[in-house]
């Protein structure tokens, strides 16, 4: 209820102009939310984007079943409406046209995600698809068709995705093959067995012929189509020298600091081309960076994140029903947890047994929660109490 209140909400007013402007490569996760933050800030954010919309593999690959289509229209409606955003599709980036970016922006953020399939060299390769095509294609109005048959290299949840758009394309039989134990979970995995997938392994293709996969040991799997699901890999051959990578595995990933910045002063990299991730971890990177640089605008000390993650155990589940949805948006807001922000609920105070817990106001209007060390006899009360995962129980 509170996302969709808040998708309603019309597109925040900027702030008065920096003078500033930025261009971000890459209209995915990571560079919209980079993007968003400075558009608000007063800094002209210009997205030069190789494909034709907005989002990245959210909008190309992912299944509408798991992301409402007409939500995620309206959410980019939102984006596009901010004035200080300009987006540019259609942008195939070289080395000279990242050099004329770098000179005539301030900054320049990397945001180009993972779109190079990784391959493998077996014979008969060439009639292998790899699966972020077939995903797009799949997406796409017009999706090829594929034969009775499918296998699958790789069966993470990518394939899993794979092997249910090949079921919606005509597919009566699906097999994901691996050299170990399948790493797909969750909501994915499900979707795909529910579908009659089948998981075998430990596989190793030897080749992949006309009649399908061949493993190492010679067995003929059948398949009119084979697809390969290992991973992507960033394409960066347009950055400039002056941008240290690092390989893995590989295929190269560009080098950053905690801020995104990367060993060329005026550019940043930011989501899949720094680390594999989530869309969450692209879009936390997109507002990290783009704080950065805004202080850097404004001439201000940038601190960073300063809050450890909450441990998921430290999280009290009790205080939280998930089933009892709120009838208004505070009704949801009540029932959110606070993950690492005191909520002033005083439980903690009112369970301690030996009174070692009190609050304290501070001078400027707020408060702390502090435990007396002469008092405290660490039975753990504090801890399996609080619903936010404030009191954490560290041996000495």
């Amino acid at each position: 209820m509170l996302g969709r209140a808040a998708k309603d909400q019309p597109a925040p007013k900027a702030a008065p102009s920096l003078g500033k402007k930025v261009a971000i490569i890459g209209g995915g996760p990571a560079g919209m939310n980079a993007a968003w933050q400075l558009a608000k800030a007063g800094v002209e954010a210009h997205i030069f984007e190789k494909d034709n919309k907005l989002g990245g593999k959210l909008a190309q690959v992912i299944p509408w079943e798991r992301m409402p289509q007409a939500i995620w229209e309206s959410e980019i409606a939102r984006f596009m409406s901010v004035e200080n955003i300009h987006v540019n599709f259609g942008v195939d980036m070289t080395k000279d046209t990242f050099a004329k970016l770098k000179k005539d922006f301030d900054h320049v953020i990397v945001a180009v995600g993972t779109h190079q399939p990784r391959t493998i060299p077996f014979p008969g390769h060439e009639r292998v698809i790899p699966a972020l095509d077939f995903l797009k294609d799949a997406k796409s109005d017009h999706p090829a068709k594929v034969g009775k048959q499918v296998v699958i290299i790789g069966a993470g949840n990518v394939g899993c995705d794979v092997a249910c758009d090949a079921y919606k394309l005509g597919a009566e039989q699906v097999t994901l093959v691996d050299i170990q134990k399948p790493l797909a979970f969750g909501k994915e995995k499900a979707a795909a067995e529910a579908l009659g997938a089948k998981f075998k392994w430990p596989v190793q293709t030897k080749e992949v012929t006309e009649e399908g996969l061949i493993d190492a040991a010679g067995q003929l799997i059948p398949a009119q189509t084979v697809i390969i699901s290992i991973g992507d890999v960033p394409a960066l051959k347009f950055l400039p020298d002056t941008v240290e990578v690092v390989t893995v595995g590989g295929a190269a990933w560009v080098k950053c600091n905690a801020a995104g910045r990367t060993s060329d002063p005026k550019i940043s990299a930011i989501g899949d081309v720094e680390r594999p991730g989530l869309a969450t971890n692209a879009l936390g990177a997109g507002k990290n960076t783009a704080e950065a640089i805004l202080a850097e605008f404004k001439g201000e000390e940038w601190h960073g994140f300063a809050k450890n993650l909450i441990p998921q155990a430290s999280l009290t589940h009790a205080h939280y029903a998930p089933d009892q949805c709120g009838v208004s948006e505070s009704g949801e807001a009540d029932r959110c947890l606070s993950c690492g922000t005191c909520r002033d609920c005083h439980l903690c105070e009112t369970i301690c047994p030996e009174q070692a817990i009190s609050r304290e106001k501070l001078p400027d209007g707020t408060f702390q929660y502090i435990s007396a060390d002469d008092k405290c006899i660490a039975c753990g009360f504090c801890s399996d109490t609080c619903p936010c995962g404030i009191w954490v129980m560290r041996p000495f």
